[in-house]
C-alpha cells in the first residue's frame, strides 16, 4: 500500500507568527502563563543558587531590570509580618537598595526594594510586628502598607519584595528551579491568602516541550509524537480563557494538560515540536478542541455522546490499525450494582438484570439498563462508566464493552425477566425436567421430598420437589435449586462480568492508534486528518 506524503516545510517560531497571519489567517500566541498548581504552597518555594534576574515581560519579550546575587540558596515565601510602603520610588534596583540601607540607618527597620512595574521600583520596610508597624507608619508618614507580594530572601535577609508584576528567572541557565522542578521562560507569583501559585510565562513551542513527553511515551514513533504536538498546541490555543480567574490561561494538570517542564523534556519530543512548529489543526480557520485519550478499543466516539454539544470534527471513526489496544475486566454482584445504582440516585432494589441497551455503529456503549425489584435505573453515555465510580475500582476505563459476552442488544420488556442461579459445577448436564443441587459430590440429580435449603439470609428452609423455587436475599422466585438430604448449599449470587477494551473517553484521536498508524507507514497528517473530521493543518 503506497500512503499520501505530506511535505511542510519547517519553520522555526518567529518566522511561523510571522508568515502564519498572511498565509493562513491565525496567528498563534508567542507565549502562554501556566500556573503551576503542582507547586502551589502556603509556606516556601526554593529557587536553588546562583543569580537571579528580575524583570518584566514586554511585547512577549522577558525585559531583565536587575541581577540578584545570595547568600547560599534563594526562596521565596509568604509574608507573615507586616509590610509598610515609605513611598519612595527610583528608576532601578540599585538605586532602592541605596535607599533603603540610608532608611535602615535612619529608622532602625529592616528595609527591601519592591518591584512596581518596569523600570520602578520601591521600597518598603519588612518583617515587622504589630507593633513596630504602628511606629513605621508615623516615622515613614503612610498607612499603606502592601499585602498581595511575596517575599524573595538568601540565606540571611530579604533581598526584594515582588509583586505579581514581577517575573525571575535563573541567570545564564535554560531553565529556572522551583523546588524539585525546574522551568523555561520566567516564573511569577500570585498570593491568594498565605497561599504561593507559580506562573510560567513561557514560549508556547517551549511549554510543548513540557506536554508532549508528559501526554505520550517519548520513545513512540515519530509521526505520532508529531500528531501529538500538533494535537497538544492546538488544544492548549482553545484553553487559553480557561483560569482566567486564577490569574494566568492554562494549569498544569490534566484540566489542561500535563505539564511536568523541563526536566521532563526529551530529545524525540522536542523534535517532534520543532518540525512542527506553528502548525495548528484548525476547522473554518480556528484551533480545534484537539481532545485525545488513550486507547479507543477499536473505535472513537462522537463529542456529543460524551459531552453536550455536537462538534462536527468530533466524529466516531473506527481504527485503521488494531494495535496496542488495552483491555480490561470487571465482575460485580447483583447487590454490588444495586448499591452503585443508589450510589448514583437511582435506586432499582434488589438487581434483576443488567443489560446493554444501546451503543454507537462501532460497539461503544451509549446506554445501560439496570433492572431491579422496585424500579429500572437507564444510564446513558459517559454514566455508563461513571456509574462504576462506586466500587473499589473505580469507573470503567472505557465504554467498549459487552456484559458476560453478551454483544446484541436486549429490548427490555414490560415485566422483569426471570431470575436464574449460576453455577460453576459441570460434572452433570441439566435438563430441563429435573432439579439439581451441588453437593460435595458435585451436581446432582435429587429425588424424593423434603429437601433442605439455606438461604442467604442464614435462614433453612424445607421444600418439595413439586414446589420447586429459589430462595435468594430473602425472596422466592420460580426455577429452583434444592438440596439433597444431609447436604446444605449457600445460594450463590448471580454476577455481571464486564470485558472491555480501551481507556479514556474515547473521542478524538487514539495515541495507542496513532503510533500504530505511524508505524504502518502513515504521516501525522493522515493521522491528525483520520481522527478529528474534516480538518486541516496549517
Amino acid at each position: 500500500m503506497v500512503f499520501r506524503k505530506v511535505f511542510f516545510f519547517s519553520l522555526v517560531v518567529t518566522a511561523a507568527l510571522s508568515m502564519s497571519a498572511a498565509v493562513f489567517g491565525y496567528t498563534p500566541p508567542q507565549t502562554v502563563q501556566v500556573g503551576l498548581t503542582a507547586c502551589k504552597t502556603s509556606s516556601s518555594l526554593s529557587l536553588g543558587t546562583g543569580e537571579i534576574e528580575v524583570g518584566t515581560w514586554v511585547k512577549d519579550s522577558f525585559e531583565s531590570e536587575a541581577t540578584l546575587s545570595g547568600n547560599g540558596s534563594f526562596t521565596v515565601s509568604v509574608p507573615t509580618l507586616t509590610m509598610v510602603d515609605a513611598n519612595e520610588y527610583y528608576g532601578s534596583y540599585k538605586k532602592a537598595q541605596r535607599a533603603c540601607e540610608d532608611l535602615e540607618d535612619l529608622w532602625g527597620y529592616d528595609f527591601a526594594p519592591v518591584y512596581q512595574e518596569q523600570e520602578l521600583w520601591g521600597v518598603a520596610a519588612v518583617n515587622l510586628s504589630a507593633e513596630n508597624a504602628s511606629r513605621a507608619k508615623n516615622d515613614l508618614n503612610s498607612n499603606k502598607t502592601i499585602s498581595s507580594a511575596v517575599l524573595l530572601s538568601d540565606s540571611r535577609e530579604v533581598i526584594a519584595v515582588l509583586t505579581q508584576n514581577a517575573s525571575l528567572c535563573a541567570a545564564g541557565e535554560k531553565a529556572t528551579s522551583l523546588g524539585s522542578c525546574s522551568f523555561r521562560g520566567t516564573i511569577s507569583f500570585l498570593l491568594s491568602g498565605s497561599t504561593i501559585t507559580p506562573v510560567n510565562t513561557v514560549l508556547l513551542d517551549e511549554y510543548l516541550y513540557g506536554v508532549v513527553p508528559s501526554e505520550m511515551p517519548s520513545s513512540w514513533e515519530t509521526e505520532a509524537l508529531k500528531a501529538q504536538a500538533v494535537a497538544a498546541r492546538s488544544y492548549a490555543l482553545t484553553r487559553l480563557t480557561a483560569h482566567t480567574s486564577d490569574g494566568y490561561q492554562l494549569c498544569d494538570s490534566t484540566h489542561c494538560q500535563v505539564y511536568i517542564g523541563y526536566g521532563q523534556e526529551k530529545t524525540s519530543t522536542n523534535n517532534a515540536v520543532d518540525e512542527t512548529s506553528g502548525e495548528v489543526a484548525l476547522y473554518n480557520g480556528s484551533p480545534i478542541n484537539a481532545v485525545f485519550c488513550s486507547s479507543s478499543g477499536g473505535a472513537t466516539d462522537s463529542g456529543v455522546n460524551v459531552w453536550v454539544n455536537e462538534v462536527p470534527y468530533l466524529q466516531a471513526v473506527p481504527e485503521l490499525v488494531d494495535e496496542g489496544v488495552e483491555s480490561w475486566s470487571r465482575t460485580y454482584t447483583a447487590s454490588q450494582i444495586s448499591s452503585f445504582c443508589a450510589s448514583a440516585g437511582k435506586p432499582v432494589g434488589e438487581v434483576q438484570d443488567v443489560q446493554i441497551t444501546a451503543t454507537n455503529p462501532y460497539g461503544r456503549v451509549q446506554e445501560l439498563t439496570v433492572v431491579g425489584t422496585s424500579g429500572t435505573a437507564v444510564f446513558q453515555k459517559e454514566e455508563t462508566r461513571t456509574l462504576f465510580q462506586y466500587s473499589s475500582e473505580g469507573s470503567f476505563p472505557s465504554r467498549m464493552y459487552t456484559i458476560n459476552g453478551q454483544t446484541s442488544l436486549y429490548t427490555p420488556s414490560t415485566q422483569a425477566p426471570t431470575q436464574t442461579t449460576t453455577q460453576t459445577t459441570t460434572q452433570q448436564t441439566p435438563s430441563a425436567n429435573s432439579t439439581y443441587a451441588v453437593s460435595a459430590n458435585g451436581t446432582e440429580a435429587l429425588q424424593g421430598k423434603d429437601h433442605y435449603f439455606l438461604g442467604s439470609d442464614g435462614n433453612m428452609v424445607q421444600s418439595n420437589l413439586d414446589e420447586p423455587f429459589v430462595y435468594q436475599n430473602g425472596q422466592s422466585n420460580s426455577f429452583s435449586i434444592s438440596l439433597a438430604p444431609s447436604h446444605v448449599f449457600l445460594a450463590a449470587e448471580k454476577t455481571y462480568t464486564f470485558t472491555g477494551k480501551g481507556n479514556g473517553h474515547g473521542v478524538g484521536m487514539s495515541q495507542y492508534g496513532a503510533n500504530a498508524m505511524a508505524k504502518a507507514g502513515y504521516d501525522y497528517i493522515d493521522i491528525l486528518t483520520h481522527y478529528y473530521t474534516g480538518i486541516t493543518v496549517e
